[in-house]
């Protein structure tokens, strides 16, 4: 009986020891790899290292841009283990490296990458320093650290440098063009000015200018470009325009043409460049081999002015004996805008004329004039009263300016203007006899004064004899 109960009680401490060292085992076995994979996704861990080096880029560019994997962002450090690993084959993820005869091997890490060395003992003591010094790339903090290969897990050891290129220049980018003049011929006296501008802070800013005269149609404003700086990476606006001068009926091509510069630093040298140019209206860009060119095309039109002749045709009606030719009579032409007044007076054939002109400032005006006979001092003769309205109207149709002439508010092709006097030579003219047309008057005028001067000597008299 003892021993029955001696057998279950043995069995049942058998089956709890089963369930337990179960139950222990498959937790063990969990945890075990689930810390592996944890080591195995955790940022700058390599599995299974003893040592991880990770190198750290910053720059200026922004989350939008991407570090270029290329020889100039790798970066090598020298591990120093000991005299104890001299000569010894290390693991590393760049392959297995044999160490020097001090226990240095040398290892390369990428921007922002990590590398894991395998195969130091827990509590050896590590040296690690960088080496590379590459232009534009500055060490924050210490270059060298060190560090104990823990017991379990890895040593982790971080070296950040700060990116910070140099700026260029516009020297990439020459800006060059053409002057085109339509409408007439160049002149030795032609001269244009064509000016390259910065936009800097929402203003347009002149970098300078170059002039253009009738012997060199071509401008190149190349230095000027090159004498831009760029500091950071980034869009840059320019533009080429025309200054409008003082050439008289010249249209001047007022229309800036624009381009783009872009700042690069795709490969991380320490110094930026000139990545592209984009070009806007009125502007092409030509890129050879990290050399552009803008080529701008300027057109003016000379537009040719135009005039308006105002033909003045006068004619003399003779009446009697006596005649007087056309020639002599004035006449007056006044703008009734700005009453401007030009005079004219009739040849031997009675003709006269005045001469308007119009030009491209003219465009889209109108312009209306009278044109009235201007009255004389000759004795026998009456001078016309017409008084002629004239308008002008004013337009540019290509290259040449254009008129509509209205007289009277009826369109005209020629203004030919009609004026004729009477002229009577035989009119009797009474010559000048001395008679004073107000004799009347100044008879009553003598009455009365003749009148009170003897009034005035009689009272007089009386007086005297009073005193007598």
């Amino acid at each position: 009986m003892k021993k029955r109960i001696i057998r279950r009680v043995a069995l049942i401490v058998s089956l709890l020891m089963l369930v337990t060292s179960t139950v222990n085992t498959t937790y063990g076995f969990i945890v075990a790899k689930t810390v592996s994979l944890v080591n195995i996704f955790t940022p700058f861990d390599s599995a299974m290292s003893d040592l991880v080096i990770h190198k750290a880029v910053e720059h200026p560019f922004g989350a939008g841009y991407t570090v270029p994997d290329n020889e100039n962002t790798v970066f090598e450090f020298k591990v120093e283990l000991g005299r104890l690993y001299a000569n010894t084959r290390i693991k590393t993820e760049n392959g297995v490296i044999t160490t020097d005869a001090t226990g240095a091997l040398t290892v390369s890490v990428k921007a922002n990458a990590s590398v894991g060395i395998i195969g130091i003992d827990a509590g050896t003591a590590v040296t690690v320093t960088e080496l590379t010094d590459r232009d534009g790339f500055t060490v924050s903090g210490d270059a060298v650290q060190r560090a104990v290969i823990p017991d379990n897990g890895n040593a982790k050891l971080t070296f950040t440098n700060v990116y910070a290129p140099q700026g260029t220049n516009g020297a990439a980018v020459d800006v060059v063009g053409t002057k085109n003049l339509e409408g007439r011929d160049w002149l030795e006296t032609d001269a244009f000015t064509v000016i390259l501008e910065q936009e800097k802070d929402g203003q347009w800013t002149r970098l300078g200018y170059q002039q253009i005269n009738g012997e060199k149609k071509a401008f190149d404003l190349s230095s000027l470009m090159a004498g831009v700086t760029f500091e950071r990476v980034g869009e840059y606006e320019f533009r080429v325009r025309e200054e409008v001068g003082d050439l008289a009926d010249m249209d001047y091509d007022e229309e800036p043409k624009p381009f783009t510069v872009v700042v690069t630093d795709a490969d991380m040298d320490g110094k930026l460049e000139v990545g592209s140019v984009v070009a806007g209206v009125g502007a092409k860009v030509t890129d050879a081999g990290g050399q552009f060119a803008v080529d701008v095309l300027l057109s003016n039109v000379y537009v040719k002015p135009t005039d308006v002749q105002v033909d003045i045709q006068k004619t003399v009606k003779n009446v009697g004996n006596k005649t007087i030719g056309p020639e002599g009579f004035a006449f007056v032409l006044e703008n009734t805008q700005t009453q401007e007044r030009i005079s004219a007076v009739t040849d031997a054939n009675g003709q006269t004329s005045i001469n308007l002109h119009y030009g491209l400032v003219d465009a889209g005006k109108t312009f209306t004039y009278t044109l009235a006979e201007t009255k004389g001092e000759t004795k026998g003769v009456s001078y016309d009263e017409r008084v002629y309205r004239i308008e002008v109207r004013v337009a540019r149709v290509g290259d040449a300016m254009t008129v509509t002439v209205l007289v009277d508010d009826v369109a005209v092709e020629a203004c030919v203007l009609a004026f004729e006097n009477t002229y009577d030579g035989d009119t009797a003219v009474t010559p000048p006899t001395g008679d004073n047309p107000n004799l009347p008057f100044w008879i009553v005028m003598m009455i009365l004064s003749g009148t009170a001067s003897i009034v005035l000597i009689l009272l007089d008299r009386r007086d005297r004899k009073k005193k007598a």
